[in-house]
């Protein structure tokens, strides 16, 4: 009886021990939470060095073109009285052949409006065929060369685009005769040939009137290329004084060439 006494007696301060240790556990926790301080870490900066590169747009002002071009020749005639059928005659000798030339230009241009002078060397061509009275027949390949000296203002238009622009220009020609060769049908004496330089018809230095439509590709490149169709027309008369008859021209063609900016 005794022991069981004991036995009771052990477990009931056994389970008040624990009841004790139970309830004080958390004061301690809170304690030391209550002891944590704040920690502060200093370490190096942390530098990143990065180059500064400044970038700064030329403004082109100029621009250096280079072409070749083929063209078509027209002329328009006016005979004076009593010449209407040995112009006929003529014109019935003559074929028109196409036509090459091949240039420069400098142009100058701030903005959108754009100014050029070029100079320029025309060969125009013509096949002559004819038979007289007596059935002789003559024939030639006539060639007419000359030095164009152009100058011209026109628009710029898209000249920030980066694929394609276009500039519409018009001006004024001053067309230089350099040589001429062949034969012609002698207007002042019917019936007759006459070799080109000797007869006397075709004015040393004539004048025209041009415009023209030129498509750039790659406009922001510094080398460029170009498709330009042209039109050219005399404004006065291309025949001498006196002659039977007036001549004007009309050239019609298309100009390839390079621009370069500089």
């Amino acid at each position: 009886m005794g022991m069981i006494v004991r036995g009771l007696l052990s477990l009931i301060f056994c389970f008040c021990c624990v009841s004790i240790q139970a309830q004080t556990i958390p004061s301690v926790i809170i304690d030391e939470e209550e002891e944590v301080d704040t920690v502060y870490m200093i370490e190096e900066p942390l530098v990143v060095e990065k180059s500064l590169v400044i970038h700064s747009e030329k403004t082109v002002k100029f621009y250096l073109s280079g072409y070749a071009a083929a063209f078509s020749n027209f002329n328009y005639y006016i005979p004076c009285e009593g010449y209407e059928e040995r112009l006929t005659q003529y014109k019935a000798t003559i074929d028109p052949s196409m036509n090459y030339s091949a240039g420069i230009t400098l142009s100058y241009s701030p903005n959108k409006i754009i100014f050029s002078g070029g100079l320029d060397y025309s060969a125009i061509r013509e096949k002559f065929e004819y038979t007289d009275n007596d059935g002789i027949a003559y024939s030639s390949n006539n060639q007419f060369n000359y030095l164009d000296l152009s100058l011209t203002a026109g628009y710029w238009m898209g000249r920030e685009n980066n694929r394609t622009s276009l500039i519409v220009s018009g001006g004024a020609s001053y067309n230089h005769l350099l040589s001429q060769q062949g034969m012609i049908y002698d207007a002042k004496n019917k019936g007759s040939v006459i070799d080109v330089a000797s007869s006397e018809k075709l004015r040393p230095g004539q004048y025209s009137l041009t415009a023209s439509c030129k498509l750039i590709f790659k406009p922001q490149s510094r080398m460029k290329y170009n498709i330009e169709p042209y039109y050219m027309g005399s404004i006065a008369t291309i025949t001498q004084d006196k002659y039977p008859y007036l001549q004007y021209y009309n050239r019609v063609g298309i100009r390839f060439g390079i621009m370069f900016s500089i």
